[in-house]
């Protein structure tokens, strides 16, 4: 399987002279983590639209500290930094997935979005997403949207002990996916969905997403702090909570800064 690096100027050649938001890529080989280094810049006053990619990561972390693998110059890790923050701050984790959804539309895939932060195909995890705000003392607040995306990953290098079976694009597409394409079209659809989020279209947000949802219907186990509630997904509003129906017919809605669903039963 080839293993090129990833290179800065094909990316910005696919994305083109005027594209509004990617405005600085960088791309490192193997670092610790996108998202630090793209912290980092932000607090000492980076603009909006610096991305870093990088070849590889040693600390790369999803939701609550988890650990998300990076296999060297076989899967995406991408961080960009965007400002200013939309109104409702709500609104930016979602329009992420929506934007990494379309960007996997391309490949002729059937993307599909577990609430919060997942981006699935045929029911497997494909992608996550960790977007960190940061309220900086010194320059204005921020964020960091962190994309990590398995292109190129065979079967032995997926992680085999998550809540969902993980996959790649590899696997899913039988070819080896042109990462710095895919790199370019994620970059492409971020720049619309923040617009959108920035324009406060939460209704076309949730229009969107309820076309992507994977959740709703499904029952599931949900940890919330010290508990863990079970039960079937009655809705799913990316921006607010989601809704869920006990076996003693209670309606639990759990919000994601509090909840997280650690398996599909």
């Amino acid at each position: 399987m080839i293993r090129a690096p990833l290179r800065e100027s094909r990316i910005e050649a696919l994305l083109g002279d005027d594209h509004a938001f990617a405005r600085d890529v960088r791309c490192l080989g193997i670092v610790d983590s996108t998202n630090d280094l793209v912290a980092a810049r932000g607090k000492q006053g980076a603009n909006d639209g610096l991305v870093i990619v990088a070849d590889g990561q040693r600390k790369g972390r999803g939701r609550r500290g988890t650990t998300w693998h990076t296999p060297a110059r076989r899967a995406i890790a991408l961080s960009a930094l965007s400002t200013p923050l939309p109104e409702d701050r709500r609104l930016l984790s979602p329009a992420v997935g929506l934007a990494v959804a379309d960007a996997l539309a391309t490949l002729d895939l059937d993307p599909q979005l577990k609430w919060p932060n997942d981006v699935l195909v045929a029911d497997a995890k494909v992608c996550g997403i960790l977007v960190e705000l940061i309220d900086d003392p010194v320059h204005d607040a921020f964020a960091v949207i962190g994309i990590g995306l398995n292109a190129n990953v065979s079967r032995d290098d997926l992680p085999t002990d998550a809540a969902l079976p993980a996959t790649s694009l590899h696997r899913l597409t039988g070819s080896v996916v042109d990462r710095e394409a895919v790199v370019a079209a994620t970059l492409d659809a971020l720049g619309r969905w923040i617009d959108r989020a920035r324009d406060g279209d939460r209704a076309a947000i949730i229009d969107a997403w309820s076309r992507r949802d994977w959740l709703t219907g499904r029952a599931v186990a949900v940890r919330v702090g010290d508990r863990v509630v079970e039960g079937r997904v009655v809705a799913v509003d990316p921006v607010e909570a989601l809704t869920l129906r006990t076996a003693d017919g209670t309606a639990e809605v759990l919000r994601a800064e509090h909840a997280h669903v650690v398996r599909v039963l």
